[in-house]
């Protein structure tokens, strides 16, 4: 069965950031990851399941407006107690002097991607186009983050720490901030919306609101594809309340109740 969908591969949206690196007079992974300091951290996780390997990558987070008036936050900054640098031929490597990182991405994009088929063949790779700063305002908002950001590692709690900054540079401002986020700026591998969820007469909607394929019976979608837009946070925990929904709904369509619907009334 075929079905004529224009949103599928449509819609596709992506958290974007870039790193504030600051070296600081304090020990950090960096430098607790080589040499000795490692062999011991190493023996502390595999015996005690302790120390440095059982962190997070963010150690703190915020979620905050660069602008009065938003409805929420539109930047997400998270701290982290490591920084790297990148190789000769471009790959990510541990500082070997101590340093930490401050991620600032935009929460909110306007850009959008899309997900093309390169060939009929099902085993060739994807098209995956995912203009991170196609729109030039979500390029400003990280600036903007990025600014707060060097404002808190300013402040004297945390100053008195820092003994430089390393990436983008103190004297980075402007058009030269702008181009360094440009050039710098990644993914967070939080891709959503190519097989975007709507209402009946939203043609670029894949999903209807139970997650159903339109147009073809016994097909339903249940993962971060079918997000009409990002969550401001992180996709994982959506993800999973979207897994649930869909399973919910496979087993109302076959005849059988979720599990718990009778206690619930449903």
């Amino acid at each position: 069965m075929r079905r004529d969908l224009p949103g599928v591969g449509a819609n596709l949206q992506e958290h974007v950031g870039t790193h504030l690196v600051n070296e600081v007079n304090t020990p950090t992974i960096n430098s607790e990851a080589r040499g000795l300091a490692l062999m011991r951290n190493l023996a502390a996780f595999l015996f005690q399941r302790r120390g440095i390997l059982t962190t997070s990558v963010g150690h703190a987070q915020a979620f905050l407006n660069t602008r009065p008036g938003l409805p929420a936050p539109n930047i997400q900054i998270s701290f982290t107690a490591f920084a790297f640098d990148l190789d000769g031929q471009g790959r990510l490597v541990l500082r070997k002097a101590p340093a930490v990182s401050t991620v600032v991405c935009i929460a909110r994009p306007q850009s959008r991607g899309r997900l093309t088929l390169a060939s009929a063949d099902p085993f060739v790779q994807p098209v995956i186009r995912h203009r991170l700063y196609g729109v030039e305002d979500d390029l400003d908002q990280v600036c903007e983050g990025l600014e707060i950001a060097r404002s808190i590692m300013q402040q004297p709690q945390v100053a008195k720490y820092v003994t430089g900054e390393i990436r983008p540079g103190a004297g980075v401002h402007g058009e030269a901030l702008k181009q360094f986020a440009t050039m710098a700026s990644i993914p967070l591998y939080h891709p959503v919306g190519t097989c975007k969820m709507g209402a009946v007469d939203d043609n670029e909607a894949v999903v209807d609101p139970n997650l159903k394929l339109r147009g073809i019976e016994g097909l339903w979608v249940a993962d971060a594809s079918v997000f009409p837009t990002l969550p401001v946070g992180n996709t994982n925990a959506t993800s999973m309340l979207i897994g649930d929904k869909g399973a919910d709904h496979v087993l109302r369509a076959i005849g059988r109740q979720p599990l718990g619907a009778k206690a619930m009334g449903a």
